[in-house]
């Protein structure tokens, strides 16, 4: 297992100098739960070169981070991974935190 926290921390620092997603780093709000269109990021970071998915940073603020209910987008990313891509994509989640505040992240691997 890799220190996440350390790799979300330097991520999040250059989306913010970057001002938008990165090759490799894709950030969204789901502040609202899971957002539909992850499971197609991790599904192209499984298929590129890996890359990580951070759920609870807002894009259009700043990747300030937002309120969401960690656990529950944390085991609906997990499932949404196992059960709608094929094969299964099994990405290294944990929540961290950012700016003091909850943030899901996900680490995918590239496939074999």
């Amino acid at each position: 297992m890799t220190d996440l926290q350390a790799q979300v921390d330097e991520s999040v620092a250059r989306l913010r100098t970057a001002r938008t997603d990165l090759q490799g780093i894709e950030a969204k709000s789901a502040a609202g739960g899971l957002p539909r269109s992850v499971v197609e990021s991790v599904s192209a970071f499984a298929n590129g070169g890996g890359g990580l998915v951070l759920l609870g940073l807002d894009e259009a603020n700043g990747f300030a981070a937002v309120e969401v209910d960690a656990a529950k987008v944390a085991a609906d990313l997990a499932s949404a991974c196992s059960d709608q891509l094929e094969p299964p994509v099994r990405p290294e989640i944990d929540i961290v935190t950012v700016d003091g505040m909850t943030v899901v992240a996900a680490l995918v691997d590239e496939l074999p």
